[in-house]
């Protein structure tokens, strides 16, 4: 373990003292407990970002999909939900035509 030299104002040190007694370790296993903690929240918010970030870039395509499929359902009066009920997964194959529709056909 490598040591750091951290200078901090008195009442930040005090508290970290009494909250340590509290919890029954030593001040150095409090603070290094808190920087972990600090740690771990920022790169789960970071990571959310890039999840974020990520999301928006396939955003417009989700959106498509979505569209295409909500034409699917209107065309044909049942739900996707329901095509795929209908035919086991194993059997159903999504194909685009050379018009961009989405059709679904049965493989034998």
């Amino acid at each position: 373990m490598e040591s750091v030299s951290v200078k901090l104002p008195k009442d930040l040190l005090a508290t970290s003292a009494r909250c340590a007694r509290v919890l029954g370790i030593p001040r150095a296993e409090y603070i290094r407990r808190a920087i972990e903690r600090m740690n771990r929240e920022v790169e789960t918010r970071a990571r959310a970002d890039r999840m974020a970030a990520a999301s928006e870039k396939v955003r417009k395509e989700s959106m498509r999909v979505n569209a295409e499929f909500a034409a699917i359902e209107r065309h044909s009066g049942r739900t996707f939900k329901a095509l795929l009920k209908a035919a086991p997964l194993s059997g159903v194959e999504i194909r685009r035509s050379r018009n961009s529709r989405a059709r679904f056909t049965t493989v034998s």
